[in-house]
């Protein structure tokens, strides 16, 4: 098993006399484990097919998940061999450690980290010394890896089936999330971060701006532009020669050419072109529990969500057009905020939370009817496909628990039935706060239970 010449026929004769789950007497691991740590995947399939068990645990409590993260070779494709043989994927040793904490630990690499929340490996999950993945790539004595907490934010909730260019979109935005959430948002001055809340030097996932090459002037913009005409979701909008295309264009140049500014490499540019083709939405939460102040940090989760929504939207408004800008929508709060700027969103956030978290009414009637289901019975067009970010700390308090998810799929159904199709309106559904009845409601939000869920919702862990 360890040098992965182990043949069928010798396997069936070590089983003729011992179990397949037996522990070597020497170093006390199975077969499986053997095969797993030396990467040997072929013999891992084959002890696989004859019954091995995927979860016993052995010295120190840790099963063949464990040292996979850690295998030689072929650690992803033994990771999938073992979870869909059913392997626990949040499995805990003696040290209440998991595979994902184990994999950040050890900076097992990205890869793997990204495998297995995409896998539904929780980052929040904590081991006996009451540390989860997410408190160990945040750990404050250390130098920040964005990367790695990008992997931790960005995997877990990706949905397969969104196309090239909205991915692209969901990642930058996440990407911006899991930059802030790194520290800044606690108040955490970082270099990165300048006095317009510009970030520069932090490294991106290469998936970003794959679509398009590296612009320079207004014409490279426009050419790059096409790849609008080519995405179905996207060509609706925005026929040829439409002028909110030109006006997005010329606004990147302006930012390309400007030296003090920290966003003008090209491959942010063109994720910031893509973005600004969207109508961004934020549903924040202003009930009265967002006046908590969580362990570890000094602010109460308003003021965080209000540092975390300022920044993020900085970056959202950079290429909007005039009268493009972002809406802003409070659970609670009646007022109406439309084509805001950033110093505009952090001004309407200057709010005193009050009231409950009635998230999938409100929802409903203070966004998907205005701005999608009305028009839609009227007959009208709609203007650009949407971006709604909802930021929220708790669990619904409405009579019905559901009305999130149901508010979600009624207006997934009538897009669907206008032509429209589901995917022209995006959900980013991000937790602040700590409280455990969130972490399940956004949890409730993704699985094989909710596919059509899956494929228009994003979601984070929160801050």
């Amino acid at each position: 098993a360890r040098t992965g010449r182990l043949e069928e026929s010798q396997l069936n004769e070590f089983l003729s006399v011992s179990s397949i789950d037996e522990a070597d007497s020497r170093k006390g691991f199975p077969l499986l484990v053997e095969a797993v740590r030396k990467g040997e995947l072929s013999t891992v399939l084959l002890l696989l097919r004859k019954g091995a068990s995927v979860n016993k645990k052995g010295r120190h409590g840790r099963t063949p998940l464990h040292y996979a993260v850690r295998a030689k070779n072929n650690c992803d494709k033994i990771i999938e061999a073992l979870l869909d043989a059913k392997a626990e994927i949040d499995a805990a040793d003696d040290d209440g450690n998991t595979p994902l904490i184990i994999s950040v630990q050890e900076t097992a690499g990205l890869p793997v980290m990204k495998l297995l929340v995409s896998r539904g490996a929780s980052p929040t999950k904590k081991n006996k010394a009451g540390e989860s993945a997410w408190d160990i790539a945040k750990d404050k004595d250390k130098p920040v890896d964005h990367n790695t907490l990008s992997a931790l934010s960005l995997g877990r909730y990706q949905a397969p089936q969104r196309s090239n260019v909205t991915s692209s979109i969901i990642d930058f935005i996440l990407f911006v999330f899991s930059y802030l959430n790194s520290g800044e948002v606690q108040g955490v001055a970082k270099g990165a971060v300048s006095k317009t809340y510009k970030i520069g030097n932090a490294k991106i996932s290469d998936k970003l701006a794959q679509e398009i090459k590296n612009p320079h002037t207004v014409e490279d913009f426009k050419n790059n532009i096409k790849f609008v005409q080519d995405n179905s979701e996207l060509s609706a909008f925005f026929p040829k020669g439409n002028p909110f295309l030109q006006k997005v264009a010329e606004n990147a140049v302006q930012i390309m050419a400007n030296p003090e500014n920290c966003l003008n490499e090209a491959r942010l540019i063109n994720d910031l072109t893509k973005l600004a083709l969207y109508q961004t939405i934020l549903y924040c939460d202003d009930s009265g529990s967002m006046k908590k102040t969580d362990m570890g940090n000094k602010d109460t989760r308003q003021q965080l969500l209000r540092k975390l929504i300022s920044r993020m939207s900085s970056v959202v408004t950079r290429l909007v057009p005039d009268g493009g800008g972002v809406h802003l929508r409070f659970i609670n709060k009646p007022e109406t905020y439309d084509d805001l700027s950033s110093k505009q969103i952090d001004e309407a956030l200057d709010i005193e939370p009050k009231g409950g978290t009635n998230i999938g009414t409100q929802l409903r009637r203070k966004i998907l009817h205005p701005f999608i289901l009305d028009p839609i019975a009227l007959g009208e067009t709609l203007k650009r496909p949407i971006l709604i970010i909802i930021i929220t700390d708790g669990c619904p308090t409405e009579p019905d628990p559901d009305s999130f998810k149901k508010a979600i799929i009624d207006c997934s159904r009538a897009l669907e039935n206008s032509g429209y199709g589901s995917r022209v309106v995006r959900y980013l559904v991000n937790r602040i706060g700590q409280d455990d009845a969130a972490a399940k409601f956004i949890e409730s939000l993704g699985g094989d239970n909710n596919k059509v869920l899956d494929r228009i919702i994003q979601r984070t862990s929160g801050t």
